[in-house]
């Protein structure tokens, strides 16, 4: 293997795990949307982004900033680390929901 095919390579498996990271990030909004009984555009309001923007994100298309998760925590209780990585696990428990 050449060295340009190596970084082509390297280049290859860092966007496919890139792409991976997003698209669990979009189930994971997507599981939100679905235990909070919200559309796309609800929690566009309740985090001060627009209705497209929240679409993106569910479709993989661009993940929430630090400002953006800050405030889906503020709206849902549903903290960053979970959003982007799965952990702790979530669970929402009944003294969250009332």
């Amino acid at each position: 293997m050449t060295v340009l095919s190596i970084q082509t390579f390297v280049s290859k498996v860092n966007t496919y795990f890139q792409m991976s990271q997003v698209d669990e990030i979009s189930a994971r909004i997507k599981d939100i949307l679905l235990r909070e009984g919200l559309s796309t555009h609800a929690l566009a309001r309740k985090v001060g982004v627009t209705g497209p923007c929240v679409q993106k994100w569910v479709h993989g298309k661009a993940v929430p900033n630090g400002r953006d998760l800050i405030k889906i925590e503020q709206a849902t209780g549903i903290p960053p680390d979970w959003i982007l990585y799965g952990h702790p696990p979530y669970k929402r428990t009944l003294l969250q929901s009332e």
